[in-house]
């Protein structure tokens, strides 16, 4: 075999290989506040939950497509509408359902998501919506959520 077809062969390998390796990493989205995030793509948006409106801020994501998991947080300043969304009992679930579609998917959970194993479930209220668990943090204005399988 020549130099120019090793090269060639050498050069078809690293390309896959950079190729598969992007694919396995999670994408990850950050956005400071709703304007921003409202600018992108609805592909985009898709990774956050729609009950997200314009008091939300620190919006955070990592997607992996290969385990289809998302894993995100947002905070907010207006409480009505999450407080009317988290206490609708038809989307209400337990604190346990969030936690077992966490652990499904543990090795992905990025440093920033919520410890599930070191809080008080008593300041969280839980639901799901449109295949996503949400928990909030009433105290703080935080909701966590995750998108799995």
């Amino acid at each position: 075999m020549g130099p120019v077809k090793i090269f060639k062969n050498l050069s078809i390998f690293l390309i896959l290989t950079l190729f598969i390796s992007s694919c396995s990493g999670g994408y990850e989205q950050d956005y400071a506040d709703f304007e921003s995030f409202n600018k992108t793509n609805l592909r985009t948006k898709s990774w956050f939950p729609k009950i997200i409106d314009s008091s939300a801020y620190e919006l955070k994501s990592v997607s992996y497509i290969d385990e289809l998991a998302d894993f995100g947080t947002f905070r907010y300043t207006a409480s009505k509408k999450y407080d009317r969304i988290f206490k609708d009992s038809n989307k209400r679930i337990e604190f346990s359902e969030f936690e077992l579609a966490v652990d499904k998917h543990k090795k992905q959970i990025p440093r920033w998501f919520l410890n599930i194993k070191n809080i008080d479930t008593n300041n969280f209220e839980t639901i799901k919506v449109d295949g996503f668990y949400l928990t909030r943090n009433k105290q703080e204005k935080q909701v966590y959520f995750i998108l799995a399988n």
